[in-house]
């Protein structure tokens, strides 16, 4: 007698088994996947910066959980947090030229999105 999962089940058990081998692989540099992703995400914008309501919004997370992946991202120095110089309930976050120079292998997954 077979025992399967339910599609949605199953694609949630696959997501966080390649979350954790991901996370594992990490690590090394002192990183999770999400910080990765945030990472990347700000690479990828021409400026190298973006409103911490848009990293929201990208990822799909509430504001305290961007808080506390920037502020872990801060203390590795990877990114800079700041004030909006034109609008100041405006926090933006910059990516700093350490992580600029991370290793290609990091830069070669894929992304969280929504």
């Amino acid at each position: 007698m077979s025992t399967s999962l339910p599609s949605g089940q199953f694609i949630k058990l696959l997501h966080d088994r390649l979350e954790k081998q991901a996370n594992n692989t990490l690590r090394a540099q002192d990183l999770t996947m999400m910080q990765v992703s945030v990472l990347m995400e700000l690479q990828k914008t021409g400026r190298k910066q973006l409103s911490m309501k848009e990293l929201e919004r990208k990822f799909c997370i509430a504001q305290s959980t961007v808080a506390g992946i920037i502020s872990r991202l801060e203390q590795k120095g990877f990114v800079e947090a700041f004030g909006d110089a034109a609008d100041k309930r405006v926090k933006l976050v910059h990516i700093t030229k350490p992580a600029a120079g991370m290793p290609p292998a990091i830069w070669n997954r894929p992304t969280r999105r929504c």
